[in-house]
């Protein structure tokens, strides 16, 4: 049991192409002072690219079909740097300007999510099987809403995700259907819809906006302060600020995820979750660079300890 997958050395290669193609986009936007948000949303597509061949060459698959994995795992990169070149061109930018700007992009971002899993990840209606056992889930949930079920092709997320304020969705990669059994699946569809009861879409956003605002306030810490533009004492300041910040976000979002389980095992076989988990774990096809998820020992651990507690108190 690990708790994500190992660096391989492809993937040490694929690190290092990335790297070596944002330092020279850098230095290029140093030395030219071209605009940096545009500078860096053409620097994440010819990255795309130049992974995408790369991959094609290794899996023997066509380059569009990776190019479009490459898209949808790192969408919202891709939208943050849009939103950084609209505001980098607005002719006003105070802080109400970024704000406003970033309120909208957020609630963009978020009703973006089916639209975008829907076409760039192929989407597509569930078995009817599947279909029977989310409507029965969402009946023993007590969810009325209409949650959406959909299917989406990726050879990097091999996971579950739900997204939409408007038109709330659960996707499930459709290799899922074959990698899991029919309990896993439904301990699965539980944990999404467990994010939908918690009303989490919601606190992302309000954990993204704090983020921003604490950024915003960094940034008026620093002008207050009165350092020379290129000061080292403003980098590590932003920088400790920024990750300070990140480490927060990354706790919220992660206590999230735990009760998203505790949920599902409530509803569902809890030791079909942990099989899952397992499993889900075991086939994805690239480490998770920020751990926006417990450890799979910490989740196991905390659905064990509360399906045992619950156990107890029945036999009482």
């Amino acid at each position: 049991m690990r708790n994500s997958p190992h660096f391989s050395f492809y993937e040490a290669i694929m690190v290092l192409v990335t790297a070596g193609i944002t330092i020279l986009f850098v230095l290029v936007e140093i030395k030219y002072g071209f605009n940096p948000a545009i500078t860096g949303l053409i620097t994440l597509i010819i990255i795309a690219v130049v992974l995408s061949l790369l991959d094609s060459m290794r899996r023997r698959k066509p380059a569009g079909e990776t190019f479009r994995d490459f898209i949808l795992s790192t969408f919202e990169m891709y939208l943050f740097f849009i939103y950084a070149s609209v505001l980098s061109i607005l002719p006003q930018q105070d802080i109400l300007t970024e704000l406003s700007v970033f309120l909208i992009m957020l609630f963009f971002v978020v009703n973006a999510v089916p639209i975008i899993f829907d076409e760039v990840g192929q989407g597509r209606d569930p078995p009817d099987y599947l279909r029977h056992v989310f409507k029965e889930l969402k009946e023993k949930m007590g969810i009325r809403a209409n949650v959406r079920l959909r299917l989406f092709k990726s050879s990097l997320m091999k996971t579950a995700l739900l997204g939409g304020l408007i038109r709330p969705t659960v996707f499930v990669n459709e290799d899922l259907l074959s990698e899991l059994s029919e309990g896993e699946l439904e301990s699965v569809l539980a944990h999404e819809l467990g994010h939908y009861m918690g009303g989490d879409i919601i606190r992302y956003l309000g954990y993204s906006l704090l983020m921003y605002v604490t950024l915003l306030l960094i940034g008026e810490i620093i002008s207050i302060m009165g350092l020379p533009n290129g000061s080292i004492v403003i980098l590590i300041v932003f920088i400790a600020g920024f990750l300070a910040t990140l480490s927060i976000f990354l706790i919220l979002i992660r206590r999230r995820e735990t009760r998203a389980d505790l949920i599902a095992a409530s509803y569902t076989n809890p030791e079909d979750l942990i099989n899952a988990l397992i499993k889900i774990y075991r086939i994805k096809e690239s480490p998770s660079f920020l751990p926006t998820h417990p450890s799979l020992e910490k989740r196991i651990e905390a659905i064990r300890r509360a399906s045992y507690g619950k156990k107890e108190a029945g036999n009482k």
